[in-house]
């Protein structure tokens, strides 16, 4: 690869991957499927393994700009395409992308290749850049900035392509995910239902797969370090996320099925009248893994003499599994989940409460329809979209029950739904 008069050589494979690479590798496997957070995941380590204060990751289609992250002082965030249009469309990242190969330049305040007078001023205007392309048709370029061109040597030259490929995968498939949606929002409102629910299976079903192929792939370069502690357990954190992520697509896919079911009230119950003290404590067993990942903690309160209500036991334990993932999302690291059941008329009612901001009054009822989210607090990022509330709401009601959204009495929020006992048919 040639850039500037300087030449990189080509990375030769390496046998184990070193700490920089492993941080690329986990941010990738927590990053949603969607373009923009992928962006934003993927630049931090980028940035901070080639030793630059600087980053921009721009995600191209047939050439032109589709979405971009900029990354300062090791935080992330997308930007209007806007903002960095003219690093592509006059500067560095285009001179990387039409050739193909790196572009070095030692001096940004002197060398026009940068971008024209007009760049956006909040963009840097000293040290020296680095542009690496990805893909051939070029999919996205990264512009790396540090304060002279010595910060990248041919170890960060060579890592940086090595680290970008690395994204090749993740990259292509959230690409095909934005055309698969546009096509999808081209078609007219027949049949909506279908489209919806292909839409939502394409959309989560990828991420999963997706870490799973990215976690075996790690697991498979870092097979040469199981005798180092650190690499163990960096291995078994890669392990326990694939099979997290394998139960997530399975539980997804009997989701989708489910939902569609419920609608068309196609699904029959497998009611039995028995207690719901089994069906919370199997929940909480299905989320341990989730919880871990999370840092939350998750506690069950169960008041004595709960009466038997009739209930499908697998399909109520869904609901409060449910619950309990939607809890997790909007929860900050070290958090508190509490999972109860009391009395109510005749029946009972289960709550799972959560440590978090809460909900705000006017979105108590919309987080039950299909496809709603709140946008959580920064930094966090939500998988899915917005079907698990919506599930559960089908599911209770067909129930007979009743579920709600309320906050608690001094902070975080409440969902809360009712089992009735047995009819009385006199």
């Amino acid at each position: 690869m040639v850039g500037d008069g300087m030449i990189w050589a080509e990375p030769n494979v390496r046998e184990a991957v070193d700490q920089r690479m492993a941080g690329l590798m986990l941010a990738l496997l927590q990053a949603p499927s969607q373009l923009g957070p992928l962006l934003e995941a993927a630049l931090p380590p980028l940035c901070a393994g080639a030793g630059a204060g600087f980053g921009a990751l721009l995600a191209l289609s047939d050439g032109a700009l589709l979405a971009a992250a900029i990354c300062e002082a090791g935080r992330a965030q997308p930007v209007d395409p806007a903002l960095v249009e003219l690093l592509l469309t006059q500067g560095i990242a285009g001179y990387a992308a039409a050739r193909s190969e790196p572009v070095l330049l030692r001096d940004i305040g002197s060398d026009p290749r940068w971008g024209p007078p007009s760049l956006d001023p909040s963009l840097p205007v000293a040290g020296a850049a680095f542009a690496v392309p990805l893909g051939e048709p070029c999919e996205a370029v990264l512009v790396l900035v540090a304060p002279d061109c010595e910060a990248f040597d041919d170890d960060a030259g060579a890592w940086a392509v090595q680290a970008l490929d690395l994204l090749r995968q993740p990259l292509d498939g959230a690409l095909t995910l934005e055309h698969a949606l546009a096509a999808l929002n081209r078609l007219d409102e027949r049949d909506a239902l279908r489209r919806d629910l292909s839409a939502m299976a394409l959309h989560d079903m990828r991420n999963p797969l997706q870490n799973i192929q990215l976690a075996f792939e790690a697991i498979n370069r870092l097979s040469g370090q199981v005798g180092n502690d650190q690499w163990a357990a960096q291995a078994g954190k890669l392990i326990r996320m694939g099979q997290h992520s394998t139960a997530q697509l399975a539980s997804l896919s009997k989701t989708l099925l489910d939902v569609a079911r419920l609608e068309d009230q196609q699904v029959n119950l497998a009611l039995q009248l028995a207690p719901v003290e089994p069906v919370v404590m199997s929940a909480l067993t299905a989320t341990e893994a989730l919880l871990e990942a999370s840092g939350c903690q998750a506690g069950a309160v169960l008041a004595p003499g709960l009466p038997d209500v009739p209930h499908d036991p697998a399909l109520i334990e869904r609901v409060i599994a449910n619950l309990i993932d939607n809890a997790i999302k909007y929860t900050p690291p070290g958090g508190e989940i509490e999972v109860s059941a009391s009395p109510f008329a005749n029946g009972v009612c289960v709550r799972v409460a959560d440590s978090g901001p809460g909900i705000p009054p006017e979105m108590r009822e919309e987080i039950f329809a299909k496809y709603f989210q709140i946008r959580p607090q920064s930094g966090m990022h939500l998988d899915g979209v917005g079907l698990g509330l919506a599930f559960c709401r089908l599911a209770v009601t067909a129930h007979g029950g009743e579920i709600w959204a309320e906050n608690g009495p001094e902070r975080g929020a409440v969902i809360a739904f009712t089992l009735p006992g047995p009819r009385d048919d006199g």
